[in-house]
């Protein structure tokens, strides 16, 4: 009966009945009030304008967890790679690769509010021109954009701190891997701090990722040399599973530093010949991920944080039947995504 996108405007419109409906009782009963401190409740001989005044606060606390959860659903993202294998990679390029004005209009597509595009879709290839372009439309939906690269470059980063900027982003994330795990701490810290101050003007914060062999008790010792609030982290689900950790382990020390999240799902499956096993991506809730227990631990984080939803989509022999798979995943993902977030 109704898209994707026709359910959430109906969910919102819902909400916002709620929030109209207890706002007029809220007005009512504190009026009413104001005139009953004649009249005295039969059981406790109290003024029954205290009925009335708790009746109002009672409306105006289900406003406020009404807008809660409504705002919530709003924070929703997609990350570039979701399509990885659209936008092309390594030797596997698709014929027509995937654009970043293409991806944004997929986010739009599935009610998606935000867009953080990754080093796997770099936006300075892209013109000046081209940034303008692309926030200009993602100002017409009511859409924000984030971006991010891979492997600290002090100059890739001086370089995007002005594009950050041009896209109005709020958040420029870093994906530390092995490379930066040989940087002493104290020496990339240093390099970070004298970053900070050009980023902070452009209304950015850098979200630091755990990447696949950066160990988390490395980036706690390195947000703690730092010790700006402009720095913290982008705590993605299943990437330290590579440096040894399980994602609850990662979450529980690298959520209090939280400003952004990469939510994803995986499984492990053995090996058919018994040699080992195989982790493999998955959509949004039909894996091993322990995803209500990650938001519970990222209750105190500031509600305009952004969830972006991504996924390892193993490549097939048949290409281009995996780059429509991507689309399916992502629609599950998205509808597992708002189930999980529903109420939070």
């Amino acid at each position: 009966m109704f898209d994707r996108r026709g359910k959430q405007a109906l969910y919102v419109l819902a909400q916002l009945c709620v929030i109209g409906g207890n706002a007029v009782v809220m007005v009512v009963a504190f009026q009413v009030g104001n005139m009953s401190w004649i009249d005295l409740s039969p059981v406790l001989g109290l003024p029954a304008t205290y009925s009335y005044f708790a009746l109002s606060g009672g409306a105006a606390l289900v406003i406020l967890a009404t807008l809660a959860i409504t705002v919530r659903l709003v924070k929703l993202g997609l990350g570039s790679y979701a399509f990885r294998w659209s936008i092309g990679i390594k030797d596997r390029q698709p014929p027509t690769p995937m654009t970043a004005m293409e991806v944004l209009e997929i986010a739009h597509r599935h009610g998606l509010s935000v867009v953080q595009y990754a080093d796997n879709l770099p936006l300075d290839r892209l013109s000046a021109e081209d940034h303008r372009a692309l926030k200009a439309r993602a100002d017409g939906y009511g859409m924000t954009l984030e971006l991010g690269t891979q492997g600290f470059n002090a100059a890739e980063l001086a370089r995007y701190i002005p594009i950050g900027q041009r896209i109005g982003s709020n958040i420029l994330r870093v994906a530390l891997d092995a490379e930066d795990a040989l940087i002493p701490v104290p020496d990339l810290a240093a390099q970070l701090r004298e970053l900070l101050p050009d980023g902070k003007a452009a209304g950015l914060r850098f979200a630091i990722e755990n990447h696949f062999d950066y160990p988390s008790p490395r980036m706690v010792q390195l947000l703690d040399a730092v010790a700006d609030d402009a720095l913290g982290v982008c705590l993605d689900v299943a990437n330290s599973i590579c440096a040894g950790e399980w994602p609850m382990q990662t979450v529980r020390m690298l959520a209090p530093h939280a400003i952004n999240l990469h939510f994803k799902d995986y499984r492990i499956t053995p090996d058919p010949y018994g040699v080992g096993f195989r982790i493999h991506g998955t959509p949004l809730g039909q894996g091993r991920a322990e995803l209500a227990e990650v938001l519970d631990a990222l209750a105190h984080c500031d509600p305009d944080m952004s969830v972006i939803l991504e996924h390892w989509l193993p490549p097939s022999d048949d290409m281009e039947a995996t780059r429509a798979l991507e689309h399916e995943w992502l629609d599950r993902t998205v509808a597992a995504a708002r189930r999980l977030l529903a109420g939070r």
